[in-house]
């Protein structure tokens, strides 16, 4: 390491590279208004190919929203690789500014949030012609009659990694078809924040064959058979974490087998089927069909006002000896948490990791 012949005693004397990493952990517009007009080399510092720009847009007051998108985002659109856009007050002003299109060339990361359902669609549209945008975010802030077109939207766009979606509110989500001759996603990391059905999780697979990490946040009872004769091969399954599952044990039973035998953690958690706390039924499916599973979280929550309740539950954990579990170091929990009207939330849970 190079030691420097004489002490730095201004800040303008500092290596450009060190206003580089600055640069870094300023956002974007906040950037431009605190250098830009300090002198020609902060201003040749920030037109650099060396700098991107990342882009935080919320509820500013009109004057300040329109002079950061026409007098900062628009002509630098070439250095901006994230957008964050928060429309709190449901203000659609935002959109009328600038468009996002095929002019944002480095951009890779998009969080929309708060954002209606009809401006969203017409921003997914502008999407495809984005050839860097890996990551996806999205908040809907109101009811949505039907998520297909927003999930079809999202399924075109080349080279997306990972997706996130989530609603304040219960959606109706029919069921979309399978991705027989359609083009398949790249996405290899999928969040779905709100409520679908188990054959809604697998059209949704079909369309995603890359996918690696499957979050969701509730799975309710089925409406039809499972299409269990659908080939998709999803080799790259390896992490499922479902929020609340509200299916029957056999129905997940049946997903498990046909679709994540490649799967290494699981976390899942239910409430209203006994079955899931059969400690014998789970060693059959782990030992037969998660071959390499190495990370397994279970939780089961039950609300109950009678604690003659609890004993068969706590009667569960001495059925949990056997050399499977023992062998994995698994740890069984049954306890309850009471409340001021001695009404109490049972919490059975199991989990290993070796």
């Amino acid at each position: 390491m190079s030691v420097c012949s004489q002490p730095i005693t201004c800040i303008e004397n500092l290596p450009n590279e060190i206003f580089y990493e600055i640069f870094t952990y300023l956002e974007g517009c906040k950037l431009y208004e605190a250098f830009t007009n300090l002198n020609i080399r902060f201003q040749r510092l920030l037109n650099s190919s060396y700098v991107s720009l990342n882009i935080q847009i919320s509820s500013f007051p009109e004057a300040i929203l329109e002079h950061r998108c026409t007098d900062i985002i628009v002509p630098n659109k070439h250095q901006i690789i994230s957008i964050l856009i928060v429309n709190y007050c449901d203000n659609d002003k935002i959109f009328t500014l600038f468009t996002i299109d095929s002019s944002f060339t480095q951009l890779e990361s998009l969080v929309l949030k708060n954002v209606n359902v009809n401006k969203t669609i017409t921003i997914l549209s502008n999407l495809i012609s984005l050839l860097r945008l890996f990551s996806l975010t999205i908040h809907l802030n109101n009811n949505c009659q039907d998520l297909n077109n927003i999930y079809r939207l999202i399924f075109r766009l080349p080279v997306l990694k990972s997706f996130r979606i989530l609603l304040k509110n219960f959606v109706k989500f029919t069921l979309m078809s399978m991705a027989f001759n359609e083009q398949y996603s790249s996405i290899e990391y999928m969040n779905i924040g709100h409520r679908c059905t188990l054959n809604n999780i697998i059209s949704l697979l079909s369309y995603t064959p890359r996918l690696s990490y499957l979050t969701c946040e509730e799975l309710f009872e089925l409406l039809y058979n499972i299409p269990i004769l659908i080939p998709i091969t999803l080799s790259n399954l390896i992490h499922i974490s479902i929020g609340f599952c509200n299916i029957r044990f056999e129905h997940f039973e049946i997903f498990i087998q046909k679709f994540c035998t490649q799967i290494e953690v699981l976390r899942i958690m239910t409430s209203n089927y006994f079955a899931y706390l059969n400690v014998n039924r789970w060693e059959r499916l782990i030992q037969d069909y998660m071959p390499h599973m190495h990370q397994f979280y279970f939780q089961h929550h039950k609300f109950i006002d009678r604690w003659t309740i609890f004993l068969p539950y706590r009667l569960l954990i001495n059925r949990s000896t056997s050399p499977f579990w023992i062998n994995r170091r698994c740890f069984f929990d049954c306890h309850l948490d009471i409340d001021s009207r001695s009404h109490g939330q049972l919490i059975y849970s199991f989990h290993f990791s070796k």
